[in-house]
């Protein structure tokens, strides 16, 4: 429920509102302590320690409400998140751009781009001109959820919202336009380096106030700043703008090579690699963890695309978008599951510039999708996505949450005769890459699904129809494991497992691999309660195990024995090897089969 706020009485001897020295001290210390509980996921703490403010007496400030719609959105509650606005509205207090920020985010987060597209404009309306942040905010929701039409709109509109893009809004937008094959519109948008400093929302001179962070060197803003920017004046971390300039270029130029290798563009993307390679090599040194990843990750990118492209064999694109399933969130929808994968494709994939240099049509992609469903048109047929049509059909595995896909590209790529092969992601910048993967490495025995795996399990997957199920490194509600941490997108949990037992085969499989102790024995316990246990059985243990909640949990290498196929990293195993840890060694894997005992009808 809304909080009701009630006026304090103003006593004598205090400031503008009764409030006093020691009552705006407490306020700030409250305020700082649901921020930190928003970083922790602590819902439930933070919305008890906000109704100490109307028990103290004490009025909670537009950094107070900030704080707590951010801790809201973060445990995937925005529907609370958007209670707490109407409250504040109700208070008189007026949101600011960073609480529009937050809010743009958990739209995203929802999968709700329309909404956070009228966000935006409810900002406008209201005064509050977006800032480059809430913009890059927006773009990557459409990155994550796959939506380059009004990624392309909002870019547009920047102009006339005096907002000079940045070299992330450059850059998250070259990779918008990769994925949807839009090669004219990257192509220009390329020949930009220097937009961000071209593109002046304000002439200098009516900026009279000077900047007191520019010489600092800590003004993040660059043109987009309020105020007057020196430039007689360097800038103290000129050299780290400078790098971040060349990881932006560097960005692009990939995005570009990317897109122009899968249109058989070959001089394009040969010179797009090198004007890439260039920059990177402009990159003295990366500081921080995720930095140098991000950038050996990128390198990793550019090799493997100049490979493809030293072929220079056309890829088929309509054969392997036929195996990319876009489910869309919007369950409201009355478009038949087929067609809305189709629509998918053409919003997001460049499924229209396929069609057109293939001399296909939409009815023909359609015709395609078609027969990959049920004719109730509701779960998936298998077979019919692989063409298998063996009296004795190949096992189909299924790993969740799969990532960029290095991992089930190489099992895949292992078991190819062997077994047929499914990655279910919910990002869908992660499908794009597991999809690239699959063209450039010409992998024909894997199927790529975006979803939740919570609603596209139970809904699209037939009974007993997977072999064996993976979860590599599940997401914990909270990174510290915290027991108290809140998560409304927590995926394993009682419900889904019963889930995933009724699809499994018998004596199906599931192997879930972890380096979070207390998360796998959580896992553990959560397996050996679902109907007293009949649900799933342990299976085999390697001699060095324990016992958690009756399942023995292994550590060390996963091997052939619990269906690891292919030894290979994948992201999480790099960024824990940079981090200097023994990845190997700190290793939990609980594998238990589906039992025959209790089997749904």
């Amino acid at each position: 429920m809304p909080q009701v706020w009630r006026s304090r009485p103003q006593v004598k001897g205090k400031g503008k509102g009764g409030r006093t020295a020691k009552d705006n001290s407490r306020a700030q210390a409250l305020t700082k302590e649901i921020a930190n509980l928003a970083r922790e996921k602590q819902l439930k703490k933070a919305v008890e320690l906000f109704k100490q403010f109307e028990q103290e007496g004490l009025e909670p400030s537009v950094y107070t409400f900030s704080s707590l719609i951010n801790v809201h959105v973060r445990s995937g509650d925005l529907r609370g998140a958007l209670r707490v606005l109407k409250s504040m509205r109700k208070k008189g207090v007026r949101p600011n751009v960073s609480i529009f920020t937050i809010l743009l985010r958990g739209y995203s987060l929802a999968g709700q781009l329309d909404r956070a597209h009228g966000l935006l404009d409810e900002m406008v309306a209201e005064g509050i001109s977006p800032d480059a942040r809430a913009i890059n905010t927006f773009f990557r929701g459409c990155l994550h959820r796959g939506h380059v039409p009004l990624a392309r709109e909002v870019f547009e509109k920047m102009k006339s919202w005096q907002i000079v893009p940045d070299d992330t809004s450059l850059r998250l937008m070259a990779q918008l336009l990769s994925q949807g094959l839009c090669f004219k519109e990257l192509k220009s948008l390329a020949k930009l380096p220097e937009a961000a400093n071209s593109w002046e929302p304000a002439p200098a001179k009516q900026k009279k106030d000077a900047c007191i962070f520019w010489a600092a060197g800590k003004c993040s803003k660059g043109v987009n700043c309020k105020f007057f920017h020196d430039p007689t004046i360097v800038p103290e971390n000129e050299e780290s703008r400078q790098q971040e300039r060349n990881a932006s270029l560097a960005s692009m130029n990939l995005s570009l090579a990317h897109c122009a290798a899968m249109l058989s563009r070959w001089q394009t993307c040969t010179r797009a690699l090198q004007r890439a390679e260039d920059f990177f090599s402009a990159q003295n040194d990366c500081q921080g963890l995720f930095k140098q990843l991000s950038f050996e990750e990128a390198r990793r990118e550019l090799q493997r695309i100049r490979c493809f492209a030293q072929q220079e064999d056309p890829p088929q694109l309509f054969d392997y978008l036929c195996r990319i399933f876009l489910f869309s969130q919007n369950s409201e929808s009355q478009v038949e599951i087929s067609q809305s994968c189709v629509n998918e494709l053409v919003l997001s994939f460049g499924l229209g510039e396929v069609l057109r240099r293939s001399g296909l049509s939409l009815e023909d992609a359609q015709a395609a999708f078609h027969r990959s469903f049920s004719k109730a048109q509701r779960f998936l047929r298998f077979r019919r996505m692989f063409g298998d049509r063996k009296l004795d059909p190949l096992p189909v595995k299924l790993e969740l949450c799969s990532g960029n896909g290095d991992w089930v590209i190489a099992q895949a790529k292992a078991e190819e005769g062997l077994a047929n092969w499914i990655a279910l992601e919910l990002r869908h910048d992660r499908v794009h890459n597991i999809f690239s993967r699959m063209v450039f490495e010409q992998v024909s025995n894997l199927c790529v699904i975006r979803g939740d795996a919570a609603q596209v399990i139970p809904q699209h997957f037939q009974q007993e129809s997977v072999s064996h199920v993976f979860v590599n490194f599940p997401e914990p509600p909270h990174f510290s494991g915290s027991e108290t941490a809140e998560s409304k997108n927590e995926l394993l949990t009682a419900t889904f497992f019963q889930q995933l037992h009724s699809r499994l085969a018998p004596a199906g499989r599931l192997t879930i691999l972890s380096d979070n102790r207390r998360y796998i024995k959580r896992l553990a316990n959560t397996i050996a309660t679902l109907v007293d246990g009949s649900l799933f059985e342990p299976t085999h243990a390697k001699a060095d195990f324990e016992t958690l909640h009756g399942i023995p949990v292994s550590r060390g290498t996963p091997g052939k024995r619990v269906g690891h196929t292919k030894k290979t990293t994948s992201y999480f195993d790099r960024l824990w090897a940079k981090g200097d840890h023994k990845v190997m060694l700190n290793n939990l894997l609980l594998v238990c089969r589906s039992s025959s005992r209790c089997r749904d009808s």
